[in-house]
């Protein structure tokens, strides 16, 4: 059953639709007329019903209304700096862009408040306390506190960089020192003997343009949405002798200039630069840990309640919001009862239906509100040293049942299936009652009134302390974005351990919003996983894991690590390990986070950022793309594999394989799974390979381009089976073609050593010359050769001491010569061919490729190596026991260079010719000449 109670609100708004609906209204008149004992709900009800009004959309507007007051925007304030990434020591400006004030903002206050990071909020000055520390205490009270944020930022905003220490002449502190002194210490301190320049300035509350206006100050309570008045109505300015009466006094203590009204020259007085009078903005030279804050001062849009021509003198403060504290306050000292409750109730009901109400329906809740005040002083252990003003605010809520009497109220006019009642209430008991802490807005009865706070401006003292901030600090500019990225794009993890087939990866980061990228503090981290979706699969690498997995890391931490090489070295008994535990038949994942820091002078985080990336790794197999030289038919269009040797098949040449230009590589992979049945993409710097020159398990390509050309041949594989996917990548690099000749019998001709490479584990590799070798007298040299490509010796001619020589016809290319020369003599072999494209190979250069018969070309290679006659090699260590001491002169001076020895001999001639003559002027006597 549902009962529609009388409301005086409901009755409010029928009557102002009513005044706007004319004919509504009459009806209503003449319905009243004619029924004047039953002009209640249910006549309302009917013509409303009439006049097809909706009765949930008046309930709508009456719920609206009765908190409309509630929903206000208070006055606000936002804070800019330029620039936004201040550097230490330059100049940063903020300014403050209020609104929601009904003043224009050259009639506000601004108080400013700035606080340096060695100033540590609620410090007491002590004998012990640091120079930096007293520095902070600029209102020589003993203690820091907001106040000295605020004359911190009212002398900087006043000063206009006026030279004060110069106006105190002989009394400046740097007058005291037995150095050398200013020359103003023999000037008059000008504080003392300038006239008074009469630069004071009397301020009104909510704002210059507030002149003999009432004075009503109100807090906007975030959380309610009330707001309260504030008794009594005081300013947030610094307290330090700021009034109209800007004397001397205060002209030395703000650093002011005393013969000027207007030191910072920025039109207004000093007195009212100091408390902040359209200062929309100031600069100061930005020290790293800076913080700065501003409360305005205002009229807002709204008006008071009262009846004068007053508006709410208000406050806004940044990022900030003034909330009644309900909790963990002193307990209440006085109490004062508001609304009493009535004793019975007597009222008229309208229900639909013929059910009567029942005595559960109507039961009503009264509730008796008391307010308690207490102001009593105590301490603020959460926010440091200092007393702040509380307040208490409790409810008792009294319950009260009521019983009911029903009579029915007969009149024919009522609408039809309708019945009326009067419904009669009487006290049956009362509950206990209960002290509850509840929000204030239920400690007002009248929309229309507010309840005065007991407190003073620390209120807003502590919001202005709280919501202090760094340049930048509000916005991304106190965050660093980092992007990472890798290559290659497709990565082998060699499971054997060797790292034959173990790519390497490349991350690099890029950060944006550094001051340097050269001076971050870069700490990198690594992760294991190989379920994407899954935070908790998720495993760490420690340093000392990476660096045992042979991955090449020695360091994840420091400064210059914008990019880290991480070689996929892990083995397979690490990979499958119960903490990690990879699915070595599915790809796994590396995740690298990056969080780079940007610090001052004092090691404190200026700015940070953070940054991470997926890295997904196949596990590398015996599978590999293999390179061979092809064979073409005397047609030119047959093209098939020579697989007679594998090109490229040495350690150096897996990783970067040489090619030539005009010549057509072949590739081939057969995998080990040859039951498998898999799908094929050959690509080249990743285009697909036409299919005319490619099939499932080869391909072809043309080498177009000339010396010093990368190529990046990829085949990306598919098991249609199990549906696994892999990508095997070459790289290819174009070269000059060669030939190169080497020993083939390395015990009795070796190549010279040169010297070794030490590195940082004291290791020595070897450095062989490539062009001078060693062989015994009376041996068989045996040389062989390899070129690129290895066409080239096929058609290559020998030459031993410039005579050309037969190579050995067993199809090994290569030659034995036999060493019959004495100690200290040299063999000199060469050998050369000529480079150029068959035929055929032109052929299907032009038919496939297109290219023209004139970019084809020929080209003599040759190479040559001398060999020494000696009794010991160089490259193998011999014992001093089995070598002779003469031998070990004889050789000495053999393994001299050829111009030292040549030089040798010009100086022993010189000297043989310096001593003949010498020898022929002692025999022939000297003469005498006229």
């Amino acid at each position: 059953m549902r009962i529609t109670k009388k409301l005086s609100a409901g009755f409010l708004i029928a009557s102002v639709i009513f005044s706007l609906n004319a004919p509504l209204a009459q009806a209503w008149d003449a319905f009243e007329l004619a029924n004047p004992a039953s002009a209640g709900l249910a006549a309302f009800d009917a013509i409303m019903s009439k006049v097809g009004m909706n009765q949930q959309t008046v309930k709508n507007m009456t719920a609206q209304l009765n908190v409309a007051r509630q929903k206000k925007t208070p006055p606000q304030v936002f804070l800019s700096f330029a620039p936004t990434n201040p550097t230490p020591g330059k100049k940063v400006t903020v300014t403050a862009a209020a609104s929601y004030f009904l003043n224009d903002a050259k009639e506000l206050y601004y108080t400013w408040a700035l606080k340096h990071s060695y100033c540590r909020d609620g410090a007491t000055i002590t004998a012990s306390s640091t120079a930096q520390e007293r520095s902070c205490d600029l209102d020589s009270n003993g203690k820091i506190n907001i106040e000295d944020y605020k004359i911190e930022a009212a002398r900087q905003i006043a000063n206009g960089n006026f030279d004060w220490q110069r106006a105190l002449g002989s009394d400046s502190p740097a007058c005291a020192t037995n150095e050398e002194k200013p020359d103003y210490c023999n000037l008059p301190n000008q504080y003392l003997t300038a006239s008074n320049d009469h630069d004071g300035y009397e301020p009104y509350f909510g704002g210059n343009d507030q002149k003999d206006k009432p004075e009503h100050c109100y807090l906007h309570d975030a959380s309610s949405g009330d707001e309260y008045e504030i008794k009594p109505c005081e300013h947030l300015f610094p307290k330090y002798n700021v009034g109209t009466n800007f004397d001397l006094g205060n002209e030395r203590f703000w650093r002011t200039d005393p013969n000027s009204k207007d030191t910072a020259n920025t039109g207004t007085p000093d007195g009212a630069t100091v408390i902040g009078l359209g200062k929309t903005a100031f600069t100061w030279n930005y020290v790293p840990g800076d913080k700065v804050s501003v409360a305005v001062e205002g009229v807002s849009l709204e008006p008071t309640a009262r009846a004068d021509a007053s508006y709410k003198t208000m406050w806004a403060i940044p990022n900030s919001a003034f909330e009644t504290d309900l909790t963990d306050l002193p307990d209440s000292t006085s109490t004062e009862t508001i609304n009493p409750t009535t004793e019975s109730i007597t009222t008229d009901y309208v229900v639909s239906g013929s059910e009567e109400p029942t005595a559960e329906d109507i039961t009503q809740t009264i509730t008796t509100i008391d307010k308690s005040y207490s102001a009593p002083e105590y301490t603020v252990t959460a926010d440091g040293a200092g007393k702040e003003i509380m307040e208490r605010k409790a409810t008792t809520v009294v319950t009260k049942i009521y019983s009911a009497t029903v009579t029915p109220i007969t009149n024919p006019d009522f609408p039809l299936s309708t019945t009326g009642y009067t419904v009669s209430y009487h006290l049956v008991s009362t509950s206990a009652p209960v002290m509850t802490l509840t929000d204030p807005e239920l400690l007002s009865t009248d929309p229309r009134t507010f309840r005065e706070l007991e407190t003073d401006t620390k209120d807003l003292d502590s919001l202005l302390k709280n919501s202090m901030i760094e340049p930048g600090e509000d916005a991304n500019d106190k965050k660093m974005t980092i992007t990472l990225s890798y290559s290659p794009d497709q990565l082998l993890n060699d499971t054997s351990g060797t790292g034959e087939s173990a790519d390497t990866v490349q991350i690099q980061s890029s950060i944006l919003n550094a001051a340097d990228t050269n001076f971050l503090k870069y700490s990198w981290q690594f992760f294991l996983g190989s379920d994407i979706a899954s935070s908790d699969s998720w495993q760490g690498l420690t340093l000392g894991e990476m660096q045992n997995q042979g991955t090449g890391i020695s360091q994840v931490s420091g400064i210059g690590l914008q990019t880290i090489r991480l070689k996929l070295n892990f083995k397979e008994s690490f990979l499958t390990d119960y903490r990690y535990n990879i699915d070595l038949s599915k790809p796994f994942y590396i995740k690298a986070v990056l969080r780079a820091t940007e610090n001052s002078e004092n090691n404190r985080i200026v700015k940070d950022g953070l940054g991470s990336i997926l890295i997904p790794i196949h596990i590398a197999t015996n599978d590999r793309i293999k390179v061979f030289a092809t064979s073409i038919d005397s047609s030119g269009l047959n093209i098939s594999l020579d697989t007679t040797a594998e090109r490229c098949d040495a350690s150096l040449e897996r990783a970067v394989c040489p090619i030539t230009q005009n010549e057509i590589v072949g590739v081939s992979f057969n995998p080990t799974d040859a039951s498998s049945n898999f799908d094929y993409l050959w690509t080249l710097d990743g285009k697909p390979l036409t299919p005319e020159i490619t099939n499932s398990t080869s391909a072809y390509f043309p080498v177009l381009d000339k010396k010093g050309t990368a190529y990046t041949l990829a085949l990306a594989i598919s098991n249609k089976t199990t549906g696994e996917k892999a990508s095997l990548i070459r790289a290819f690099e174009v070269v000059d073609p060669k030939i190169n000749l080497e020993t083939n019998d390395s015990s009795v001709c070796a190549p010279i050593l040169l010297g070794n490479y030490v590195d940082l584990d004291g290791n020595l590799w070897p450095d062989y010359s490539t062009d001078s070798f060693e062989a015994f007298p009376g041996s068989t040299i045996k040389l062989k050769a390899t070129s690129n490509p290895a066409s080239l010796i096929t058609q290559a001619t020998w030459f031993v001491n410039g005579a050309a020589a037969i190579a050995n016809t067993d199809g090994t290319l290569e030659i034995s010569i036999p060493a019959d020369m004495r100690l200290g003599e040299t063999y000199t072999v060469g050998i050369g061919s000529l480079y150029a494209q068959s035929n055929p190979v032109k052929k299907l250069l032009n038919t496939k490729w297109d290219v023209p018969l004139t970019a084809f070309y020929e080209k003599q290679v040759g190479s040559s190596i001398t060999i020494k006659m000696v009794d010991h090699l160089s490259s193998v260590p011999t014992s001093a026991a089995k070598i002779n001491k003469q031998k070990v002169l004889a050789s000495l001076f053999s393994e001299l260079p050829a111009y030292v020895n040549f030089l040798f001999r010009i100086i022993l001639t010189i000297l043989l010719i310096l001593f003949s003559t010498g020898m022929l002027f002692s025999v022939f006597p000297k003469q005498d000449r006229p």
